[in-house]
């Protein structure tokens, strides 16, 4: 992939971000209770897509309804949309 690809597909997803503050904690990565943090912001920020290369995060495959996908999938996303 080109360094001008990814820049775009950068700058699309920070335009795109919202930083949030988890309001309620939540346990379901047990393995690693330290991703759980990251289902706690996608909860809280009403997500589309938990993004991750962590296996534990994408054992859980979606959490309330999230997917949660690897950085190549949702760029595949990207590109079609």
């Amino acid at each position: 992939m080109k360094s001008s690809t990814i820049a775009a597909i950068v700058n699309r997803v920070y335009r795109k971000a919202e930083f949030v503050s988890p309001t309620e904690k939540i346990l379901v990565v047990l393995a690693d209770t330290t991703d759980n943090k990251f289902v706690e912001a996608a909860i809280t920020g009403n997500t589309n897509y938990i993004v991750s290369g962590d296996k534990h995060l994408l054992d859980l495959k979606e959490y309330k309804s999230i997917p949660i996908i690897t950085a190549r999938e949702f760029i595949d996303i990207l590109e079609v949309s």
